[in-house]
This record gives C-alpha cells, structure tokens and sequence, in this order.
C-alpha cells in the first residue's frame, strides 16, 4: 500500500508539472508567435525608415521642380510683359519724336511767318515814314 500511496502523491505533482509544463510550452509559443508577429512589423517599419530618405528626396525633387516650373513660367510671363512694354515705349518714343518734328516745323513755320510778317511791318513802317 505505501507504494501505491506514496506513487500517488507523486503522480498528483507529476500530472500538475505536466499541465503546469504544457501550459508553460503554450504560452511560450503564444509568446514566440508574437515575438515573430512584432520582428516582422520592426522589419516592414525598418523598410519604411530605410525608404524614407529617398522619399523624401524625390519630395523634395518634386518640389523643387514645381518652383523651378513656377518660377520659369512667372520669368516667361514677366519676360513678356517686358517685352510688350518695351515695345509700346519704342512706338512712345517713335510718337514723340515725329510729334518733337513736327512741333518743331510748326514753331519754325511760326517763327518763319512772324519774321516775315515782323519784315512786312517794318518795309510798310519804313514806307510810311520816309514817305511822309
């Protein structure tokens, strides 16, 4: 009897070892799956990282290109305007000096006519006094 008494109570601590055991193996592969589960989202994260300087590179690259295209169609439209008020001044100028010219003419043909007229009074003055 004793044998089957005292292979009892070691059974008992045998059986709850073995549960304890069992259930200590399953939470250890609970454990190793979620510790595989966060390795590969660190490595998919690690992809990112390591991705992200060539993305931000090729933002930055964009971005850099949209202000060039920017600025290259703003210097276009600025580059036409100027040359659209270069070209009115040139027609300006071309009026003034034809208008200058003819101002000119004008005041000389003026002055002309009054020299003339000025001459005529004077003859007509000269005739009037050496005549009388």
């Amino acid at each position: 009897m004793q044998s089957t008494e005292s292979s009892q109570p070691v059974a008992q601590p045998r059986s709850k070892m073995e549960v304890l055991y069992r259930d200590l193996l399953q939470e250890y592969e609970r454990l190793q799956r979620e510790n595989h589960k966060q390795l590969e989202e660190l490595r998919q994260v690690s992809l990112i990282l390591s991705g992200m300087p060539q993305t931000l590179q090729r933002a930055a690259v964009a971005a850099t290109n949209h202000a060039t295209q920017g600025a290259d169609q703003h210097l276009q439209l600025t580059s036409a305007a100027l040359t659209n008020a270069q070209r009115d001044l040139r027609r300006s100028g071309q009026a003034l000096i034809s208008a200058s010219s003819r101002n000119v003419w004008f005041v000389g043909g003026i002055a002309g006519a009054c020299g003339l007229l000025g001459a005529l009074v004077g003859v007509v003055l000269s005739f009037a006094i050496l005549g009388n």
